[in-house]
């Protein structure tokens, strides 16, 4: 009799080999990493990894969908209102910023996942995806409903949000190794550029209210 893959997946050792392959994929990627160097950092018998993955471009879907996972799990955890589609912008901006810093290899992982290897990347938003609606969808989907955001696809919207931080954040790590002070090339500290990209998206996606934007045309009755 087949043993319940449930027990398996919910397990505390699996979850130690994810913790694990957190870190090795995103200092080695895809390519770079090897079973035994995952076993070493999970601190595991490389057969355990085989009990749990088939491969390890399973174990790299299923680490990008635990990554995604605790991120959302990280948003729902501090609920606020939202009483403008800045609010609900600024809550998602912040929040990937916020997780950035915390936890540096999971977005550098995010960011290799969606770049070179796409296939494994949708295979982890579909398994996410198909279990529940992702909480940043469900953040943006009732500022549309609600007309604070303009009328476009959640997930379009989601993705140019964090298209737009991972390669502000990746651009901050590029110019880290640039002679700014010969250059003239230089960003703006974090706090102030977590602003710029808020109002950068806030003129692109929220709707302005009549009550913030006096000289908007009022409707004819």
């Amino acid at each position: 009799m087949k043993e319940n893959p449930m027990g398996r997946a919910e397990s505390p050792q699996k979850h130690k080999i994810l913790d694990a392959a957190m870190h090795v994929f995103a200092d080695h990627g895809l390519t770079g990493a090897t079973i035994r160097m995952l076993a070493r950092q999970a601190g595991v018998n490389s057969a355990l990894i085989y009990y749990y993955f088939e491969n390890k471009q399973v174990l790299f879907a299923d680490t990008i969908r635990t990554v995604l996972q605790r991120f959302f799990d990280s948003l729902q955890s501090h609920p606020q209102p939202f009483r403008s589609g800045r609010d609900r912008l600024a809550f998602l901006i912040n929040g990937i910023f916020d997780y950035g810093t915390t936890h540096p290899e999971r977005l550098r992982l995010i960011s290799l996942a969606f770049n070179l290897h796409p296939g494994l990347f949708g295979q982890a938003v579909h398994a996410l995806i198909s279990r529940q609606f992702p909480y940043p969808l469900k953040v943006l989907r009732e500022g549309i409903a609600q007309h604070q955001l303009r009328s476009v696809h959640p997930l379009q919207g989601w993705w140019h949000i964090i298209g737009v931080c991972l390669f502000s954040l990746k651009l901050r790590d590029v110019l880290a190794h640039v002679d700014v002070t010969s250059t003239g090339i230089s960003l703006p500290d974090p706090a102030t550029q977590r602003q710029v990209i808020i109002e950068t998206l806030v003129h692109g996606l929220a709707i302005k209210s009549q009550r913030s934007n006096p000289h908007a045309r009022r409707a004819h009755p």
